[in-house]
């Protein structure tokens, strides 16, 4: 689905409302391992929240800041960098979901770099919750072997958590990337193909996809993922290049 629609005041706060900032390493590329977080399973990318909505910096309008020297009456004062609110976590598999909506929402029309990685961060938070406290420890232990260098080890703890939890985004997510670490391309395409099955939307499998089809020489395919990835998460890094080099390759566009 594409979001092209203006977003709506309710649409922000519900978005803000239900979802929960990410915490961990931003791993390397294809789908990626995260750093594990006692009792929960570990997102893949540092903290951040979505950004504050202020108006006329909580001032009323036409008149000066008195904390503010040299601040005049009228002036709009300097533009601040987005900042980050306390949100709560999701209490239902429903609320999950309609935040991860709303959330997708406001990550396909953010207005800038920035925000587009507070709200991203946001996403990879709601998407570690695994709503099970086997699956958390089985991811824990997932990805403590991951970086032992023990992805045999890993890939045990994963086919478990595929097996107790087959919706669970993050388990074929996590699985994918072992396995494209030791370059068994087609186990990890068909992990990112159940990952984008469930949630179409993902885009961390998505530029997983891109670069695989790439490297195996699907063009077109890689393409046609690249430019879902773009209108996903526009600000995704490297995604408006991906599209116009696939599409000079693919179509002969700007040649």
């Amino acid at each position: 689905m594409r979001y092209t629609h203006r977003l709506t005041k309710s649409l922000v706060i519900a978005a803000l409302f239900l979802a929960a900032p990410a915490y961990a390493a931003d791993p390397p590329a294809g789908p990626s391992p995260k750093a594990a977080k006692p009792g929960q399973v570990d997102p893949a990318t540092p903290p951040g929240d979505l950004p504050g909505i202020k108006k006329n910096g909580g001032k009323e309008p036409g008149k000066a800041d008195k904390d503010t020297p040299g601040k005049e009456a009228g002036k709009a004062a300097p533009k601040e960098p987005p900042k980050g609110i306390a949100v709560l976590q999701p209490r239902t598999p429903q609320e999950r979901e309609r935040a991860l909506e709303n959330l997708y929402a406001l990550l396909a029309t953010a207005s800038d770099e920035a925000q587009g990685k507070s709200i991203s961060e946001s996403i990879e938070k709601l998407w570690s919750t695994a709503g099970n406290d086997t699956v958390a420890v089985l991811m824990d232990r997932a990805q403590a072997a991951i970086v032992a260098k023990k992805p045999e080890l890993a890939l045990k703890f994963l086919d478990q958590v595929v097996d107790l939890a087959p919706a669970y985004t993050e388990g074929w997510s996590r699985r994918a990337y072992v396995y494209f670490s030791q370059t068994d391309v087609e186990r990890s395409l068909g992990d990112l193909r159940r990952v984008l099955a469930l949630d179409p939307h993902h885009f961390r499998a998505l530029d997983g996809l891109v670069q695989i089809l790439r490297d195996i020489g699907q063009k077109k395919q890689a393409l046609k993922a690249a430019r879902q990835l773009y209108e996903v998460h526009p600000h995704w890094d490297g995604a408006k290049k991906t599209v116009d080099d696939l599409a000079r390759e693919v179509e002969g566009q700007g040649i």
